[in-house]
């Protein structure tokens, strides 16, 4: 207990600091994993830093979006259910892959995640823009990033069937 009271006051303490905020993101990220579904209890926490270190053009992205991309994979991943402070998290993947593409690989793990944990209500909110993130990718990248993005495009005509093939319609042509 006491590390999940620490690391709100050290990541107050490290503005500035990114090489330490680096450290609060990694321990973040264990600490998520190690409590895996119970980590909701750390939330208030946590999605705050995912979304101020999963910002493309936020003030400490050279430094810190990497690490803030692969905490937000595992929050997303280990997540009992979607809750909406993580669903409102999702537009910042399409601001990522709009500003860069060095990132396509857990930009995808994010996304297929966000596929699994939420289904339809996800499909409904943000069907349009995962779109257009899957266009965007498949338009810019070489084969290898190609590579990445066929398993999510496999998960979501898994999952959604009937919804496929007019939202994937774009991506696809």
């Amino acid at each position: 207990h006491t590390v999940t009271a620490i690391l709100p006051h050290v990541w107050e303490a490290a503005e500035g600091q990114p090489l330490l905020r680096i450290q609060v993101l990694a321990a973040s990220q264990r600490l998520v994993f190690s409590l895996g579904s119970k980590s909701t209890s750390i939330y208030s926490f946590i999605l705050p830093v995912v979304g101020y270190s999963s910002k493309a053009t936020g003030p400490e992205a050279l430094n810190l979006l990497e690490d803030g991309l692969q905490l937000w994979h595992t929050v997303v991943k280990h997540a009992p259910q979607m809750i909406p402070e993580l669903l409102q998290l999702f537009p910042l993947l399409l601001e990522l892959v709009q500003q860069t593409l060095e990132h396509v690989q857990v930009a995808m793990k994010i996304l297929e995640s966000y596929v699994i944990l939420c289904g339809r209500p996800f499909l409904e909110t943000y069907g349009v823009m995962t779109a257009s993130i899957l266009d965007t990718i498949l338009g810019n990248v070489k084969e290898k990033g190609t590579l990445l993005v066929i398993p999510v495009l496999d998960t979501i005509i898994q999952c959604f069937p009937s919804e496929a093939p007019a939202l994937l319609e774009v991506v696809l042509q």
